[in-house]
């Protein structure tokens, strides 16, 4: 479908490959930024955590060594991330994202716990594909809800000037959490996997908890986007002893289109009277 955007126009944050990587290293300094990072890094771990360990204790411990099994199992996890991306992105718009926080924590912990039943090698056998398949539907909502809210998050917070530095951080602290938990988590045994994941996914919900207050305001879901505290240059300070943040409210991207809108409207207006004239 890329194939057909070929108009599509170039934003602010377009440029040079060092003029972008010079704009992302000013989010050093950026509070908002650096909170975001750790829930970037959580998500790139659950990732890991499904992809990769859970796979290799299907085969390694329950000695399911058909390729076809685990597909099949598989198969609830996408049904969990399917339902999950028809129901998180209205949640958040309409009761606001600490309701979505709360259900990442929720679906998090349901992973956590089924993983640890299964580790434990105490379920009875006839049970085990009953339990895995909670855990693989829960698995994806976790991953619909985390998806959702950072995509959100991004889009209503950096302003169109560092959207793409946004979303390059983002992508960044990602793959940084990815990578590194799917080539370390070898090393240990699942059940530690489990727990590892655990501590660095609840430390990404904690720290995006303390974005959320920064970055978005406590109102009604229908005032919310017009008080998006908005990441821009003009909140990035020259001066790197001065720790920036979010306390800058502007209008957001509709409320900014609205505006112009009505700016033409009058101009059209005007014209046409002094036309008449």
């Amino acid at each position: 479908m890329i194939l057909f955007m070929s108009d599509a126009p170039k934003t602010n944050d377009s440029g040079t490959t060092l003029g972008r990587c010079k704009k992302l290293l000013r989010l050093k300094d950026h509070r908002a930024s650096l909170l975001l990072a750790p829930y970037s890094i959580g998500m790139g771990v659950s990732g890991a955590f499904n992809y990769g360990c859970i796979p290799a204790f299907l085969i390694l411990e329950l000695h399911n060594s058909s390729t076809s099994s685990i597909s099949q199992n598989f198969i609830l996890y996408g049904l969990g991330a399917t339902a999950g991306s028809f129901i998180f992105g209205k949640v958040f718009d309409k009761y606001g994202w600490k309701v979505d926080l709360l259900s990442n924590l929720g679906s998090l912990c349901a992973v956590t716990l089924l993983s640890f039943l299964l580790s434990l090698d105490k379920i009875p056998e006839s049970a085990i594909p009953i339990c895995l398949a909670i855990l693989l539907f829960f698995g994806g909502l976790n991953d619909a809800v985390s998806n959702c809210v950072i995509n959100i998050s991004v889009s209503k917070v950096y302003l169109e000037e560092l959207s793409a530095s946004g979303w390059t951080c983002f992508r960044v602290f990602f793959c940084v959490g990815y990578s590194g938990f799917m080539f370390s988590s070898p090393s240990f045994s699942f059940r530690s996997a489990i727990f590892i994941s655990f501590a660095l996914q609840l430390l990404g919900i904690i720290s995006y908890y303390f974005f959320g207050r920064l970055c978005f305001t406590d109102k009604s879901a229908e005032e919310e986007e017009v008080n998006t505290r908005h990441v821009s240059f003009d909140t990035l300070v020259l001066d790197p002893s001065e720790k920036a943040d979010c306390t800058v409210t502007v209008q957001s991207a509709s409320g900014i289109s609205r505006s112009v809108s009505v700016a033409e409207f009058r101009g059209d207006v005007a014209a046409h009277n002094e036309s008449i004239v």
